[in-house]
């Protein structure tokens, strides 16, 4: 019979975490298919216990339109924005519309090149 055991981290120690599986997950070549799923896994977990970074327009969006916006501002698609974050795609297109909307830009172009220098991301 397997133990479950938990502990307290710290914010710092979560971030330092997060970053250590990001590496492994992207760089780790030693690293079998299942094992390279459970990082991922492990790092999404870990990745929606951290907060939110601060922003100069988070009381502008929403929490979740938050999370959106920085993927966004990195690139990513919305199927792989849908998988992060374990909502539909179209969820995600609602929450862009939104911040599309909110933000005063027609596409994903303008979000990038208005808010790529934004402090905090």
């Amino acid at each position: 019979m397997k133990k479950i055991q938990s502990f307290v981290m710290t914010e710092e120690e979560m971030s330092t975490l997060s970053n250590s599986l990001e590496y492994a997950w992207k760089n780790d070549n030693t690293l079998d298919q299942l094992e390279r799923q459970k990082v991922k896994i492990l790092l999404r977990d870990l990745q929606s216990q951290l907060p939110a970074e601060p922003c100069a327009i988070s009381n502008t969006l929403t929490y979740s339109e938050h999370k959106i916006f920085t993927l966004l501002l990195k690139g990513v698609t919305n199927i792989e924005i849908a998988k992060t974050l374990y909502i539909s795609a179209n969820t995600v297109k609602s929450h862009t519309k939104n911040i599309y909307n909110k933000l005063g830009v027609e596409n994903r172009v303008d979000l990038i090149i208005k808010y790529k220098n934004v402090e905090g991301l």
